[in-house]
């Protein structure tokens, strides 16, 4: 079943049905996040890492960056 069509049947689900329909999607998020192997993981970091040092980025650009988006997150909740 395509995203689309799930998401059409999720739309036109009686109203009663939708904390319910909110956990199952929780439980497969979570349970997909749980089996998630290590060695993916680290090939994921690798990746990352090398993209990082081929564009040029620093540990700092990185510090920088993630002090940016936190800020700007807390300006949104405010």
């Amino acid at each position: 079943m395509s995203y689309e069509a799930v998401l059409t049947q999720v739309r036109e689900a009686p109203e009663e049905c939708l904390e319910e329909i909110s956990q199952i999607i929780r439980y497969v998020v979570f349970r997909h996040e749980k089996e998630a192997r290590i060695d993916e993981f680290n090939t994921l970091c690798a990746q990352t890492q090398a993209w990082a040092k081929e564009v040029g980025m620093t540990e700092q650009d990185v510090a920088s960056s993630l002090k940016e988006m936190r800020a700007e997150k807390r300006r949104a909740v405010l």
